[in-house]
């Protein structure tokens, strides 16, 4: 009898050690890193999005760059997460005055899982839902 007992022991004690500890998520790490957009639309009804090749890169030091596809160089953008929002701060030069604005947009931001990133912007636009997937 004990040595079924042992050997339930060392059975569970294998099964609990191989079983998938996942950690829970923290944004400003598990954001980092090459997203492509692949979904485009409103709520539940973002439609698949053709992707180019462009993507957009979360670095660690609160720069966000984007590369697309047809243009040369990279933008490069401000980001941060405050409460349940991850915001973007953008700055345009007008090419003929030189004036510049800033844009600063809030998105919901909600992971699906490591790999999949749901953006929810939070002012009125056409389209408010952008689903990206992790690339690199």
């Amino acid at each position: 009898m004990k040595k079924h007992i042992f050997i339930y022991l060392i059975i569970g004690l294998i099964i609990y050690s191989c079983s998938k500890d996942e950690s829970p998520i923290n944004p400003e790490i598990d954001v980092l890193g090459k997203w492509e957009l692949t979904h485009l639309g409103n709520g539940s009804n973002a439609d698949p999005y053709p992707n180019d090749g462009s993507y957009q890169e979360y670095l660690p030091d609160s720069v966000m760059r984007i590369h697309n596809v047809g243009e040369e160089g990279f933008i490069y953008q401000k980001y941060w997460f405050e409460d349940s929002l991850l915001f973007e701060r953008a700055t345009y030069v007008d090419a003929i005055d030189k004036d510049t604005t800033v844009f600063i947009v809030p998105y919901k931001y909600q992971f699906l899982d490591r790999n999949k990133l749901r953006l929810d912007l939070q002012n009125p636009a056409t389209f408010t839902t952008s689903i990206y997937k992790r690339i690199k």
